[in-house]
């Protein structure tokens, strides 16, 4: 494994007196223990000197580093370059799961067919910072299940200043942009449709004159509609029916004019029962809606709208529950920002080549850290 071409892109932060570790060595040990399912830096000590005779046979080290080793690396190392270098690491997944046959990789190959997809959305990393928790929004391309990028603000807020940015970052060519209903800015649409992408964006009363007008459209324009849907689920104790109606804008209606680019009105109306303990049932029902500057059909747009909601299931969840990040109280924003990039990187390494394995199945998988390393080897030729 050619470590220095693998970590190409990345600069030392150290001083020549602090250097005591190879960069390489403490970057290769913190990958593998992420790979494991390590949710901390201490994690990463104890995983490190456990397998102390096999990164050995990388380095010859007398000792392992401590967890203050690691968390320092991680605190001085430039966040906008480790960045960069996960986003060339989630480029060259996509290719690689595009150049080899459909049994080596593992997501939804029906999503291959359909048109790019990227949901965007942010998470709070909780007993991160000292005074507010650091909050990061991620771009996540469905067709794969991969993160493609983040940008960090202070609190939740500000996405509205953090997605512009991030749509900077990304490649967003013929590609649907889902974001929800805090994304719901004219400028955001606009920057969308200049880098020649389409928006599909929840519509609530954060856009008051928008929302009335779309549900004014949806209820008093019914028989506009163009095409409507119905799809039924059940697993979990849960049972939920989805109705989806597509409709052209009312160009008469000036509230949709001020819009760009928008020609769609979606309205998802969900009918839900869940099973609680002793047999009881609980039902409810959601109306919602969104503008778009897609002219989908009715199918099409309750499967993308569904799609997005796997940035939280896929991403999020995996973040908390399985590598415990809002309990792993990382305070140092480098430190914590960074992390929460390895922990992505891991996530998205491990989604190409499981296959029809849990994701905790790869972690234990990953407990050895050599086939971690075989499988960095088979994706990234390191």
């Amino acid at each position: 494994m050619d470590l220095s071409n693998f970590f190409h892109g990345l600069t030392d932060p150290r001083t020549p007196d602090n250097q005591t570790y190879p960069f390489e060595a403490l970057m290769l040990m913190a990958i593998c223990g992420v790979m494991a399912g390590i949710d901390s830096y201490t994690g990463i000590e104890d995983f490190s000197e456990t397998h102390k005779s096999y990164f050995d046979t990388y380095f010859n080290l007398t000792y392992i580093p401590r967890h203050d080793t690691f968390n320092r690396l991680f605190q001085a190392l430039d966040m906008g370059e480790f960045e960069n270098w996960f986003r060339k690491k989630a480029t060259y997944l996509i290719e690689f799961m595009e150049s080899h046959p459909l049994p080596v990789v593992a997501p939804h190959q029906e999503h291959k067919k359909k048109r790019r997809h990227i949901a965007i959305d942010g998470k709070t990393i909780r007993n991160s910072g000292f005074e507010k928790a650091y909050h990061i929004v991620t771009a996540w391309l469905s067709n794969h299940e991969i993160s493609l990028g983040q940008v960090t603000v202070e609190e939740k807020s500000n996405e509205i200043i953090a997605i512009p940015l991030l749509l900077d970052e990304i490649d967003i060519q013929d590609t649907l942009i889902t974001i929800d209903a805090i994304g719901c800015q004219r400028k955001i649409c606009e920057k969308i449709l200049a880098k020649k992408g389409d928006y599909i964006i929840a519509v609530k009363d954060n856009q008051p004159h928008l929302y009335d007008s779309v549900r004014f459209s949806v209820e008093e324009h019914f028989e506009e509609s163009y095409s409507t849907c119905t799809t039924n689920d059940k697993g979990h104790g849960r049972q939920e029916a989805r109705s989806c109606l597509a409709q052209k804008i009312n160009e008469d209606l000036f509230d949709f004019q001020e819009w760009p680019g928008i020609k769609s009105i979606f309205c998802i109306d969900s009918d839900v029962v869940k099973k609680k303990k002793g047999g009881t049932k609980k039902r409810y029902f959601a109306t919602r809606y969104f503008i778009s500057s897609a002219s989908l059909d009715s199918v099409d747009a309750l499967d993308v709208i569904r799609a997005h909601w796997g940035i939280e299931t896929k991403l999020h969840w995996r973040l908390d529950v399985s590598l415990n990040e809002d309990d792993a109280c990382v305070l140092l924003e480098n430190a914590a920002v960074n992390l929460n990039a390895l922990r992505k990187f891991a996530l998205n390494t491990l989604t190409v080549i499981k296959g029809k394995n849990s994701m905790k199945a790869m972690f234990r998988n990953g407990m050895n850290p050599k086939k971690s390393i075989e499988i960095l080897n088979k994706i990234y030729d390191a």
